[in-house]
């Protein structure tokens, strides 16, 4: 579960990113992050992961307060977490295969499996066959596909996944979005930021919505 207690995240120039937010994503749920470009969206997926720290309130992981992990502590938090920034996040010196493979990579997994599971994976997010090329050649549908195969092949509790159909059209949209179904329908808790309101309506499934900051709505259409 993902508990956010009256958090507000305040940058050095004085603005807001959040004010006081409260909400809860259940354990095994699908849930829409939404509200119009700069609605502290992007601000709430990275105070979860902590990559960046709360102004105040408190930020629970499964009743853990992430403000406590520090070292190996923060590290297997965000091993339990798949990421999927808006930027990407990308290595771009580095191969399709050599990313999507990293986090298999850093757990010490043989070969042949990180083999096997980097196909499965850029497989289905529509990529077969890009393995070999490098990130720095790919459009940003791609290295968004690419970030999404990351996150996803080392099968987090826990998806974050930040505008993954931003840059995407409407066929390729439809197919991560069922990417990331099938993943919870395996178990993972998804949290799916977009601003796409039409995506959240047309899913009926449970959302918290932002503006300015501020969470001003919070259900199921």
């Amino acid at each position: 579960m993902i508990q956010m207690l009256s958090v507000s995240k305040r940058y050095d120039d004085g603005y807001y990113g959040l004010r006081d937010i409260t909400f809860k994503v259940g354990p095994g749920k699908f849930v829409f992050l939404t509200g119009e470009s700069g609605a502290g969206k992007s601000t709430v997926l990275r105070l979860i992961y902590r990559v960046e720290r709360p102004t105040n309130g408190t930020i629970l992981v499964d009743g853990a307060d992430t403000a406590a992990a520090h070292g190996g502590s923060l590290t297997s938090l965000r091993r339990r977490i798949g990421m999927v920034f808006q930027d990407y996040m990308l290595l771009f010196d580095r191969s399709v295969y050599e990313n999507v493979a990293l986090p298999l990579a850093v757990r010490g997994v043989g070969k042949r499996t990180i083999s096997q599971e980097v196909d499965k994976y850029l497989d289905q997010v529509g990529l077969a066959g890009y393995q070999r090329r490098m990130c720095c050649s790919l459009s940003g549908g791609e290295k968004q596909r690419v970030a999404l195969a990351r996150a996803l092949i080392a099968k987090p509790d826990i998806i974050l996944a930040d505008e993954p159909t931003g840059n995407l059209d409407l066929s390729n949209g439809e197919k991560i979005v069922e990417v990331l179904h099938d993943a919870n329908r395996q178990g993972a808790t998804v949290f799916m930021a977009t601003h796409d309101l039409y995506l959240v309506q047309s899913t009926r499934l449970p959302f918290v919505r932002l503006r300015g900051g501020r969470k001003v709505e919070e259900g199921n259409f």
